[in-house]
């Protein structure tokens, strides 16, 4: 909503340009009226006047504060959160989100990184304690037979290895009649373990990082709309008409 409140400055020169019904007046005062109105219009018009041709200010007094384009700044939000904020000059907010998703994706990297240098590890430990030759020729036929491991040594390999009894005869501590779970098994299974841990600590990161990233985009479209709405007040010239011809005036414009 829009709302101008027009002040009308009553200066001395800008006397002669008011239109006045008055017509008692002499003729040599309406002549002289006449004289002061077209000059004064000729100087508001001119090259150095403050209007143009058509009526227009093009000299402003004070600062209008432009309206921000929420388009833009939900864009800059779904790029890297905190910059719609900063954009529509909400700094602390936007460095604060820009450091909670600096701080989510470095926590990412690092717990990615750890998780991986622990899966290469516990790999090594089961390639070096447990072997398929092994379990073979120690299982019996009375063993469990339910679950068929893999060609290949992939990630479901590696986590049937140590997780079911059905292969706890391929571990090199294994002995007939020992416990099921040996201690290089429980060593590997701890290994293991350790890893998913800091796996699952990364996949939170990302997430609270989407999150945080739809958070931002939200809060911009709510933080733009607010700021737009809020007052904001000018002083410029323009003009009113006041009888045959437009008169020139100080206008304080008030929006919100």
């Amino acid at each position: 909503m829009r709302r101008s409140i027009y002040i009308m400055m009553c200066m001395l020169m800008l006397a002669g340009a008011v239109h006045s019904g008055a017509q008692d007046r002499s003729e040599s005062t309406d002549e002289a009226a006449d004289g002061r109105r077209s000059e004064l219009r000729v100087r508001m018009l001119g090259p150095d006047g403050p209007f143009d041709t058509v009526g227009q200010p093009v000299v402003r007094i004070g600062t209008f504060q432009r309206q921000k384009n929420p388009s833009v700044g939900i864009l800059l939000s779904a790029v890297l959160p905190g910059a719609g904020e900063i954009y529509a000059g909400k700094f602390l907010k936007g460095a604060v989100l820009i450091g909670v998703e600096a701080a989510l994706w470095i926590g990412y990297v690092s717990w990615q990184k750890k998780g991986s240098d622990l899966e290469t590890e516990f790999q090594e430990y089961a390639d070096t304690h447990w072997s398929e030759e092994r379990w073979l020729q120690n299982k019996k036929e009375t063993d469990p037979d339910t679950h068929t491991l893999p060609d290949t040594k992939t990630q479901q390999y590696y986590e049937m290895i140590g997780k079911y009894d059905q292969f706890m005869a391929g571990w090199d501590d294994y002995y007939e009649g020992g416990p099921a779970l040996t201690p290089n098994r429980d060593t590997y299974e701890h290994m293991r373990d350790d890893s998913n841990t800091y796996f699952k600590k990364a996949s939170y990161s990302s997430m609270f990082a989407i999150a945080n990233r739809l958070f931002a985009v939200f809060d911009t479209a709510f933080t733009i709309r607010r700021v737009n709405r809020l007052a904001v007040a000018g002083l410029r010239m323009g003009w009113m008409a006041a009888g045959a011809e437009p008169i020139p005036s100080l206008c304080l414009h008030l929006d919100w």
